[in-house]
């Protein structure tokens, strides 16, 4: 786990060699991600009621979810509309 979001997080999002995370977007997603979940599995060592560890595991799968379009932020939606003529 350790490696994986060691090579996320030092990944170049603007090199061609870059695979793993196509936009900065996702970057951030996925560090938001990786702390939500480190969170939970710090709060399941401890001992803190389940309430709290869903939490934490909601709020990194709704990251997650940014990446693969199934949540959206207002700022993302904000932003296309700003971009993007629709309906005119």
């Amino acid at each position: 786990r350790k490696a994986i979001r060691d090579h996320v997080i030092t990944a170049d999002v603007d090199s061609t060699s870059s695979h793993v995370v196509p936009n900065l977007r996702h970057k951030t997603a996925l560090m938001e991600a990786f702390k939500y979940l480190g969170n939970a599995s710090g709060n399941m060592r401890e001992g803190l009621p389940l309430e709290v560890i869903a939490l934490d595991l909601n709020s990194g799968l709704e990251a997650l979810g940014e990446i693969i379009g199934e949540t959206t932020h207002d700022e993302i939606i904000e932003k296309i509309f700003s971009e993007f003529c629709l309906g005119k």
